[in-house]
């Protein structure tokens, strides 16, 4: 038996090493929207480009990967998303160290892991190496005595996050031949299928396990998926870069929208994908960012709504407007609207988005916004702040004459840990800090639920992508008058419907209360027991509430 060309390769296992490695849903950039379609910087030094088909596969001669500057890579990635493949020969990329095949491909984002592989001595499972020689391997078992692994996949499709840009060598090929991989198109795919059976598939998630046939087998289908990495993908997306429909394992993207003013606006879809589905907007509480609405993606789905999540200005990737006011915002969610080809919606304002919402329905004709709904829905400050915890009433009563030393104060405590990407456990044991301190229904919902936990993270890490001075200034508008009284709001029976918890210390129930008595025709639905994250447990009601105005 011969000895491998690349030892330093070999896939191994850690000490202590147990599979499956955890892999958390994270958001990342995505290159390709950075780069120059001209594409210069990557192939202006190629001898040779060529497309391999009409519809799949480009390969470029004469450049090389890891000499490649940021605008370069940024170009691969772009000409990566249009042509499915790009194909480089005759690379030093397998010789250039561990370390600087690590810094090259973070470029692209955070480094996916593969949670049940093992990888080479020294490195971690961001490496994923297959190999099989003659007698052993990862995939002797699977391959029997064929050296070719004829099986269609897109890989990784059981984690929450599938691998974007992903790059792909050949260290050794078996003497015999071989070691060929075939790739398709599978935009050209959906762009085949008839309009009809577009839409059908648009409607459907698909259910993936790292659990293989033979572990079912073995210890029973209940077992194998409890222990196995399982996600829930849909079946049909936009690509995020060229915008252009695929079948797809991937997971929610981040979209970004550019109003008439040229502020960007950071959005996700949850739900059903289908265009022409019944649309919600989803408002995230304060602080917070678009990842927030993954919490009502399941609930959703089953009731087929489609779920628009858009970040606040100055949150995530949304550009901060200077000087903005609560009546600000209606605008923003009427143009994204438009630009969506959205023409009936309703709207979820949570928490701190309930203000945002109640702004919304005074504002927005109902012929377009149907109807609203709150959950835990923060009210006038002027309902008064007794009840609530003490950091978000101190916030309140500061932000309007001290915003931007509150904006200093805000990044110093908590921007600073969630923008430590060396150590992003340190933002999840201050919430969990944080969270176990409040009402017992809500460490409860913050430790079983674990969805909930995960978008709570994703959306605080997010809010503080470009520092605390959003925060600051969301909390002058919360803070301050809103520019028109609650009684001001015209409201029919069926068109408001607060959710609020009797339990809640972050807003107590009386405000919704308050609320009701003004506004005689909206519904407070009182949830014994419930408290400010518990109440999430009742989203699949508001889901229904939500879906049910769209369908008078």
């Amino acid at each position: 038996m011969s000895e491998p060309l690349y030892p330093a390769y070999l896939p191994t296992r850690s000490e202590g090493y147990v599979a499956p490695v955890p892999v958390p849903l994270f958001e990342a950039d995505e290159p390709g929207l950075r780069a120059d379609p001209a594409k210069g910087s990557l192939l202006g030094g190629a001898t040779r480009v060529e497309r391999i088909t009409p519809r799949v596969g480009t390969e470029i001669t004469g450049v090389q990967i890891s000499e490649l500057d940021t605008k370069g890579l940024d170009e691969l990635a772009l000409l990566a998303a249009e042509r499915g493949v790009v194909v480089f020969r005759d690379q030093d990329f397998k010789d250039v160290g561990f370390d600087r095949q690590r810094e090259i491909v973070r470029h692209y984002g955070p480094l996916h892991q593969h949670p049940t592989m093992g990888y080479p001595k020294g490195t971690g499972p961001e490496f994923h190496v297959v190999y099989a020689d003659e007698k052993s391997g990862n995939l002797r078992k699977l391959l029997g005595p064929r050296t070719t692994y004829d099986l269609w996949h897109i890989d990784q499709t059981f984690t929450p996050n599938v691998p974007s840009t992903s790059f792909f060598w050949v260290l050794e090929i078996p003497s015999s031949g071989g070691g060929d991989t075939a790739f398709t198109s599978l935009t050209a795919a959906y762009e085949a299928l008839s309009p009809t059976f577009r839409q059908t598939l648009s409607r459907l998630n698909l259910y993936h396990t790292s659990a293989s046939e033979g572990e079912v087998k073995r210890v029973g289908q209940e077992r194998a998926l409890a222990e196995a990495i399982n996600a829930t993908h849909p079946l049909v997306i936009k690509h995020p870069v060229t915008v252009v429909h695929r079948l797809t394992m991937g997971d929610h993207k981040t979209h970004i929208a550019t109003l008439s003013d040229g502020r960007k606006v950071a959005y996700a879809i949850y739900g059903v994908q289908d265009e022409n589905a019944p649309t919600s907007f989803y408002f995230h509480g304060f602080p917070g960012s678009h990842h927030e609405g993954i919490s009502t993606h399941a609930s959703a789905i089953r009731h087929g709504l489609r779920v628009i999540a858009p970040s606040r200005p100055g949150y995530s990737d949304s550009t901060f407007q200077q000087n903005r006011r609560l009546l600000d915002y209606p605008k923003d969610i009427l143009e994204l609207a438009d630009l969506l080809s959205i023409k009936r919606f309703t709207v979820l304002g949570v928490s701190g988005g309930g203000p945002y919402a109640i702004a919304c329905l005074k504002e927005i004709p109902r012929e377009r916004l149907i109807g609203i709904c709150t959950m835990a829905g923060c009210m006038p400050v002027e309902f008064g702040t007794g009840g609530m915890l003490a950091m978000g009433r101190l916030m309140f009563i500061i932000a309007p004459y001290a915003t931007t030393p509150l904006g200093w104060l805000v990044d110093k405590a908590l921007g600073t840990t969630a923008r430590d990407v060396d150590h992003p456990e340190k933002l999840e044991n201050m919430m969990d800090k944080d969270m176990k301190a409040r009402s017992p229904s809500d460490a409860q919902a913050w430790t079983e639920n674990k969805d909930l936990r995960r978008a709570l993270i994703d959306s605080t890490r997010n809010s503080m992508k470009q520092g605390g001075y959003a925060t600051a200034w969301e909390a002058n508008i919360l803070g301050s008058d809103w520019g028109f009284k609650l009684d001001d709001v015209k409201v029919e029976k069926g068109e408001m419907i607060l959710w609020h918890g009797d339990q809640d210390i972050n807003v107590p129930l009386r405000v919704s209360e308050r609320a009701v008595e003004l506004l005689p025709q909206a519904e407070l639905k009182v949830m014994k027991g419930e408290s400010h994250l518990s109440l999430v447990g009742r989203v699949d009601e508001v889901i229904v509430a939500l879906k049910g105005m769209l369908e008078k």
